[in-house]
C-alpha cells in the first residue's frame, strides 16, 4: 500500500514523533521544570492531530477522485495513526497535572483536550464499524438462507380470497 500524499506522510511522521516523545517521558519519568516544555509537547500532539485530519480528508478526496485506489489497507493506515495518537495521553496527563500542582497555566490545554476528545470519538467510531462488520455473516452463510423473492413478495393467500 502506498499513500503518496504529503499530508499523509507528514501526519505519519508527526504522530510518530508525538508517540515517541510520550514514550520518552514515560521511560525517563520526565519531570519537566518548565511549563513551556509541557506546552510544546501538547503542541506536538495538536499539530500531529491537525496533520492527521488533513491527511484523512486528502486520502478520502483522492479515493473519491480516483487518484488513489480504495482499499482496506488505506483505511487501516489512517486508523492506525489515529490509534497511535492516543497512548501519549497518559504521559501528557501526568505532565499537565505536575504543571497544575505548581500553579502553572498550560496555555494550549483546551486545544489539546479538544483534539483528544475528537480522536477518542473517531477511534470509537472505528470500533463501532468493526463491531458491526463482525456481526455480518460471511457470504457462504448468507447463501444458506437465500430465499426466492417470489416467496416473500407475493400476496398472502388470505388477501387473494
Amino acid at each position: 500500500m502506498l499513500i503518496d500524499l504529503l499530508a499523509y506522510r507528514t501526519a505519519r511522521n508527526s504522530v510518530r514523533a508525538f508517540a515517541s516523545e510520550g514514550d520518552e517521558i514515560v521511560a525517563r519519568n520526565y519531570q519537566a521544570e518548565e511549563c513551556r516544555d509541557c506546552e510544546s509537547f501538547l503542541q506536538l500532539g495538536i499539530d500531529a492531530y491537525r496533520w492527521l485530519r488533513r491527511a484523512d480528508v486528502q486520502v478520502r478526496r483522492a479515493v473519491a477522485e480516483g487518484r488513489l485506489e480504495a482499499s482496506s489497507s488505506v483505511d487501516r493506515a489512517i486508523e492506525a495513526l489515529f490509534r497511535l495518537w492516543l497512548p501519549p495521553i497518559e504521559a501528557a496527563n501526568r505532565w499537565i497535572e505536575m504543571q497544575r500542582e505548581r500553579h502553572f497555566a498550560v496555555e494550549n490545554l483546551e486545544q489539546f483536550r479538544q483534539c483528544e476528545r475528537d480522536v477518542r470519538a473517531i477511534v470509537a467510531e472505528f470500533d463501532k464499524l468493526k463491531a458491526a462488520a463482525d456481526r455480518v455473516p460471511p457470504p457462504e452463510d448468507l447463501a444458506l438462507i437465500a430465499a426466492d423473492p417470489k416467496e416473500w413478495l407475493s400476496e398472502p393467500a388470505w388477501v387473494r380470497e
